[in-house]
């Protein structure tokens, strides 16, 4: 696949998903350290790459239209705004993921507002309620 000035877009996609309103579609490259947005027309909407994202892999949606990334290189979360202009660390070794394993799957539930993040076992992290532009996470 190839941006409007005919450069590839990818060079190694791995995860995909889809917004909440099912407009756009965010895909990963872990070899670029990138998230780009698309229509399902095939139209790019945006890229997002940033340092503190390193070897972009899971992907998934929150029920606010925030995008959630594992950057399995740099063993962090990294919350991203659906237009992709802005990320925030979330989560990283001091709130309990293991720095010494890769992530291999994130899911969120927006029934109860919790993440699921599997590497050899599971970790459960809630997202505050109260507090959603914080993003003040509870691990179980």
């Amino acid at each position: 696949m190839r941006d409007g000035g005919g450069d590839q877009l990818f060079t190694d996609p791995r995860y995909v998903c889809v917004s909440n309103d099912g407009e756009t579609i965010y895909i990963s490259d872990w070899k670029q350290s990138s998230v780009t947005s698309f229509t399902f027309d095939g139209e790019v909407k945006s890229t997002f790459k940033d340092e503190r994202l390193v070897d972009p892999k899971q992907i998934c949606t929150d029920g606010y239209g925030n995008i959630y990334v594992c950057g399995n290189r740099s063993r962090n979360v990294v919350k991203v705004t659906a237009d992709l202009e802005m990320g925030t660390v979330v989560l990283s070794d001091v709130d309990g993921l293991d720095s010494n394993c890769y992530m291999y799957s994130i899911s969120y539930c927006k029934d109860t507002n919790t993440f699921y993040i599997g590497y050899e076992t599971i970790k459960v992290f809630q997202l505050d309620r109260q507090d959603i532009t914080r993003n003040i996470f509870k691990m179980y």
